[in-house]
């Protein structure tokens, strides 16, 4: 059957991004996709004036993707569009790249959002994402991915090239459709994204270019920012953290 599309220019939506969700909830819109920024726009910009505007009962399948997926915050713009009739299950995180053209691995689309709560400070000195015991003193969340789509294969790499095993974290490394570079480890395509793998499930913890390595210790600057966010004065996605050199100290 034929299909329609709504087309909003990148330009358009930043400068009034409520005009998505208006398409959206104007035409009956079921599938669309944004990266997580997207979103969080949206939630800072909408007033309780437009939210009794928008109808948002026909939207199936939510995509978020292009970026690490901030489970809060997703949680967040669920709860604050309830009232349009967004429901939290629409939410299908992914995981793509432009080499891929373009996704790489979808979440199970009945099974809606879904993160993996690990012990933090396991996570920074030992590279492993592992459940919180009672001595656990911080958690980090990270969203449920989804499994390789038919025809890909996902593995993760430590940096010598070796395939590491569940809940370790890595380099996300893949290749589509080709085995004789499958057999060839060094040919494998390095993403730039590291993560672990989960029961067969893909969970991005971030860019290994933004990875904040201090005395041996790899620090997540998402976990950074997300402390400064809470100050007061501080809006979500107002923060970045990132290294600067002084002389010979960090």
């Amino acid at each position: 059957p034929q299909l329609s599309v709504d087309y909003l220019r990148t330009q358009d939506f930043a400068m009034r991004p409520l005009q998505w969700l208006k398409l959206i909830s104007r035409n009956r819109g079921t599938v669309s996709v944004a990266p997580p920024f997207g979103y969080n726009l949206c939630l800072r910009r909408c007033s309780d004036k437009d939210l009794a505007e928008l109808d948002l009962r026909s939207w199936r399948v939510a995509g978020v993707g292009a970026e690490p997926v901030p489970f809060e915050a997703l949680t967040q713009f669920a709860e604050r569009f309830a009232a349009t009739g967004f429901a939290t299950g629409t939410f299908m995180p992914c995981f793509g790249l432009a080499e891929s053209t373009l996704a790489v691995s979808f979440a199970d689309a009945t099974k809606g959002l879904r993160a993996d709560v690990i012990d933090r400070d396991v996570l920074e000195h030992d590279g492993k994402a592992v459940p919180p015991t009672p001595h656990t003193r911080a958690v980090s969340t990270f969203v449920n991915c989804g499994a390789a789509l038919p025809g890909h294969r996902l593995e993760i790499r430590n940096a010598q090239g070796e395939v590491l095993g569940e809940r370790e974290v890595g380099q996300i490394s893949g290749y589509f459709r080709d085995p004789d570079s499958q057999l060839q480890a060094s040919q494998w395509l390095d993403t730039g994204d590291l993560g672990y793998l989960f029961e067969g499930d893909l969970h991005v913890t971030g860019r290994k270019k933004d990875l904040i390595i201090i005395r041996g210790r790899n620090i997540w600057p998402q976990d950074i920012e997300h402390v400064a966010e809470g100050e007061p004065d501080v809006r979500p996605g107002d923060a970045i953290a990132f290294v600067t050199e002084r002389g010979d100290e960090p």
